[in-house]
């Protein structure tokens, strides 16, 4: 789905459209009350799916493993004690978790995508349907005025606005199924073992960190300063 900056919102206007429907046959009335709990601001959902997928994504792909990398590269040019291969170590580790929250997060893109273009896709067929009906419900209105099609075009009336409400009634049916798979898909993604449970990740009890007295050392980690000694006076002083 592209993204909907700057677009108009399908919902608003299909329900426009569908209010319309019901001043002509007041059964469809339903079909507005019904279709009113799947609005949804699907150009935002476009812009959410970018973001996710190119923005967020992007810079875990990119800026965040080539600044993991650096750090990798100057850490060995001076730093000679053994501890360096453990700073590496953990770094690298670092880097595939890193790597794989790059990946729930573009899962979560996808899966915002594909629910847009599925609201997209249900107000559309609702759209197509109002359309129709509207036209034909003009007629009816016509034939009522007429003693010959006056019982008919009523008849007739009422019989589309059952079907409008049938169509709506069962395609948002079908929205709320897909929706309850998306649901399934965001649950796996922030619940059970995932990475991205990051209160996981928040030290409590005795690791917890008071950041009023918290005090951090910026200096370059590769400076070494010779611990201050006593050392023997000169021979023969």
């Amino acid at each position: 789905m592209r993204p909907g900056a700057g677009g108009s919102n399908i919902a608003e206007e299909v329900l426009a459209k569908l209010k319309d429907a019901a001043k002509l046959e007041r059964m469809i009335v339903a079909g507005v009350f019904v279709s009113v709990t799947a609005v949804a601001n699907v150009p935002a959902m476009g812009d959410a799916a970018a973001n996710w997928r190119s923005r967020i994504s992007g810079e875990f792909d990119k800026a965040g493993n080539n600044l993991v990398s650096d750090i990798i590269t100057m850490s060995g040019k001076d730093w000679i004690s053994e501890d360096q291969k453990a700073f590496v170590k953990t770094m690298e580790v670092f880097k595939g978790e890193l790597e794989t929250a790059r990946k729930y997060i573009e899962t979560i893109g996808s899966t915002v995508d594909e629910l847009g273009d599925t609201y997209r896709a249900y107000w559309v067929a609702i759209g197509s349907m109002v359309g129709a009906a509207i036209i034909a419900l003009l007629v009816y209105q016509a034939m009522k005025v007429t003693p010959q099609g006056a019982v008919l075009g009523e008849f007739m009336s009422k019989a589309l606005g059952l079907l409008v409400v049938a169509f709506i009634a069962t395609v948002t049916a079908g929205l709320a199924n897909i929706l309850e798979s998306a649901g399934g898909i965001f649950k796996v993604i922030f619940g059970g073992a995932s990475f991205v449970q990051m209160f996981n990740l928040k030290p409590t009890g005795a690791s917890a960190i008071d950041f009023k007295k918290a005090v951090i050392d910026v200096s370059p980690p590769s400076t070494w300063l010779e611990p201050k000694r006593d050392k023997p006076r000169p021979y023969g002083s």
